[in-house]
């Protein structure tokens, strides 16, 4: 019978290979802000490629959208690029979150912000969940994030 790999040593092999490309590509661990796309380039996004995609998710985002209220939990849709699309949540979250560029136009991309769920759920193309210290950036060290 074969056994299953390793989930942990496998995961955490992962998180240093993230953090050796994110020292290849120059990432800031200090960077205090997910860089944003312009209004205009933002605005052809959800124009012409996200509408459709934008109007069928938010019945959805709506449904979940009573639990965020009581807990501290925001819901965050991006593109294929990591661009966040929408966000929305408990406000006091969002308040916090959007002081350092988790906020509708940033890139999530793992080569724009580092180790990020967003980011490495978009390079592996599978469901991923990165917590505290495993981001690569100091400032979003404090949050959990799940990307799928």
């Amino acid at each position: 019978m074969n056994r299953l790999p390793d989930l942990s040593t496998s995961y955490k092999q992962f998180i240093v290979k993230s953090w050796d490309q994110c020292t290849a590509m120059a990432i800031d661990p200090e960077l205090k802000k997910a860089p944003k796309i312009t209004e205009e380039e933002f605005l052809l996004i959800c124009q012409k490629r996200k509408h459709l995609l934008l109007q069928i998710s938010q019945p959805i985002i709506n449904k979940f959208s009573p639990f965020c209220d009581y807990s501290k939990y925001v819901i965050v849709l991006t593109d294929e690029n990591g661009i966040i699309l929408s966000i929305s949540g408990n406000q006091d979250l969002l308040k916090e979150v959007t002081r350092f560029g988790f906020d509708v136009g940033a890139s999530w991309a793992e080569e724009s912000v580092g180790t990020n769920a967003i980011g490495n759920c978009l390079a592996l193309g599978q469901p991923i969940c990165i917590m505290g210290e495993e981001h690569f950036v100091k400032q979003w060290r404090d949050y959990g994030c799940t990307a799928s």
